[in-house]
């Protein structure tokens, strides 16, 4: 296990650069700095006082907000239900996983808010605002997170005409916008970049505009235009390779750019790379309109990426292909099948966090439903975690129970699976895409090929793993919640499926599930029961493994 870890911080070391390495440094000396001296650090850093004109927008950000919360301390927060209490008891909130802490301070359930008579809705969120300030003092705990404080600045932002304005929280909310905009603007999240970098950058852009400086709101545009072109690919995926990510990177595109254009700021850069987001959001959807829980992806909902502008795929009697080689993404549709293909490497090196050994792994569709899916994100700590960032919570092959990159703790990795496409091919009946992974960690120097031969009636996957002597092979494919594989004379049934193996002597089909352990991302965010067919077996490689998913066959039983 020690060798492991000096393994995986070698292979960090070499893929991290220098100046993420000093800025980690920069950004670590600045958080003990604030917390060490804290009346200095907030009397030093503090902006102006916001003059708080009208706010000209309604947020595209509410739009992917699950988050509830009625006055008298019942939050929902992904579906989790968080009770502290009439008395307003928010330090029972500490024993939360991080990420509900993370939304907790957040305060973007506040939206939810707006649906309250306006004198109440005031009064509510005055007694929330008043307790939640005396429990979370300046820079102190994950309230104070960069991150955490970007998205609860923006959101008091969003609804201060609505829900702050006029109302006895007033004066401390505007306190609360100087007090956090200067330490946000001291610790940037410049060693992580990502979707962090963007939030933040997004904030200071609010805020900007909450001083009625055009001047600054012109240079905080400035600055996260130039940003974001550097994270939207060429291909129009985000760089850390999560559509759900992707989702909410392009609600920020929208935001920012609506607020510039309130101000009549013209904003051609911007303008571009949002419809290049937009364009690959509408790619990467499943027919039903939801997105793949590919990497740390949940399913989002499919009204609310209309709203942002997001297409949907016409139907088509050809078989149609997009490659998406930037972000490594392969979409194939021959109606009713789709398939969502993971061709490229896992994410990017310099920060791979959300990142997942999923290398080759896929989901697929018949007409509007997922039958077979990943396993998405539900925690980001714990044993849980490691399980989704696995290779075996993904539909594809694990080799000697190793996973195809190194990912440990919550958001490491290391020695990454290099994975580009070998070839595609389209003719009227099928449409075809083989790619090709040298896989990473403690698996160098195997080969993992795969083709997916995609027509109207089934699903050829061809699995061809390259390398030498006796190993352990383990075939995925992970059924979504409800549909449990069942044995048939004909091979084992998914769904409207049936599933044919070819394969070496030794390798035998088995279902674990449907229960927790091999359960994925529900459509609320949570995790739910699901089963998984797995081939599983010792073999000498080379060999090779051809899988039938067949839609006609499974239509005669």
């Amino acid at each position: 296990m020690a060798g492991d870890r000096a393994y995986n911080l070698v292979g960090m070391a070499r893929q991290v650069p220098a100046r993420r390495v000093a800025a980690r440094f920069v950004s670590a000396a600045r958080e003990q700095l604030a917390r060490r001296l804290p009346e200095l650090t907030s009397a030093r850093w503090r902006d102006p006082d916001p003059l708080m004109p009208r706010w000209p927008i309604v947020s595209t950000s509410r739009l992917l907000s699950s988050h509830e919360m009625n006055p008298y301390g019942c939050f929902t927060l992904r579906g989790v239900q968080v009770d502290i209490g009439d008395g307003l008891r928010w330090d029972q909130a500490e024993a939360l996983p991080r990420l509900a802490r993370f939304d907790l301070h957040s305060w973007e359930w506040v939206w939810r808010m707006a649906a309250v008579p306006e004198n109440q809705a005031k009064q509510d969120v005055a007694r929330l605002w008043e307790s939640w300030s005396l429990a979370h003092p300046y820079p102190y705990g994950d309230a104070w997170h960069p991150f955490v404080v970007s998205l609860r600045i923006w959101a008091l932002l969003d609804v201060f005409d609505g829900l702050v304005r006029g109302g006895s929280a007033e004066a401390l909310v505007k306190d609360h916008l100087a007090v956090a905009g200067g330490y946000l603007r001291h610790n940037l999240e410049v060693h992580l970049q990502g979707n962090h970098l963007l939030k933040n950058l997004k904030a200071l852009v609010g805020l900007a505009y909450a001083q009625d400086n055009r001047e600054a709101t012109l240079d905080a545009v400035h600055r996260f235009t130039v940003k974001a072109d550097h994270q939207i690919l060429p291909d129009g995926g985000h760089v850390e390779r999560s559509p759900s990510y992707h989702a909410h990177v392009l609600a920020d595109l929208l935001d920012v750019r609506d607020l510039a254009g309130a101000l009549s700021i013209d904003t051609p850069r911007l303008d571009a790379i949002t419809t290049r987001a937009q364009d690959w959001a509408a790619v990467m959807r499943h027919p039903g309109g939801s997105t793949p829980a590919l990497n740390d992806s949940s399913r989002l909902d499919p009204a609310a990426l209309d709203q942002m502008g997001v297409g949907r795929k016409r139907p088509s009697a050809e078989p149609q292909e997009w490659i998406l080689p930037s972000s490594g993404y392969a979409v194939l549709v021959c109606a009713p099948l789709s398939i969502v293909a993971e061709v490229g490497g896992p994410g990017p090196t310099e920060y791979p966090g959300h990142a997942h050994a999923g290398t080759l792994g896929f989901e697929l569709a018949i007409d509007d439903d997922v039958v077979l899916c990943d396993t998405g994100v539900t925690e980001y700590s714990g044993t849980r975690r490691s399980y989704e960032r696995s290779t075996d919570a993904h539909n594809t092959v694990t080799i000697d129970g190793k996973n195809s990159s190194a990912v440990w703790g919550d958001f490491r990795a290391a020695h990454l699976a290099r994975s580009s496409v070998v070839h595609s091919h389209k003719s009227e009946s099928e449409v075809e895409v083989s790619a090709r992974a040298e896989l990473g960690g403690r698996l160098k120097p195997i080969v993992h090929e795969r083709i997916w031969r995609l027509s109207r009636e089934r699903l050829l996957i061809e699995d061809r793993i390259l390398g030498t002597g006796v190993h352990e092979l383990a075939l995925h494919l992970h059924s979504v919640p409800g549909v449990i594989p069942v044995a048939t004379p004909d091979g084992t049934r998914i769904g409207p499926l049936v599933v044919r193996f070819e394969a070496p002597e030794g390798l035998e089909p088995e279902v674990r599930g449907p229960d927790r352990e091999h359960g994925v991302c529900g459509p609320s965010g949570l995790l739910e029961e699901a089963a998984v067919t797995i081939l599983r077996g010792k073999t000498t490689l080379p060999c090779t493994i051809r899988t039938t998913l067949d839609l006609g066959r499974c239509q005669g039983l």
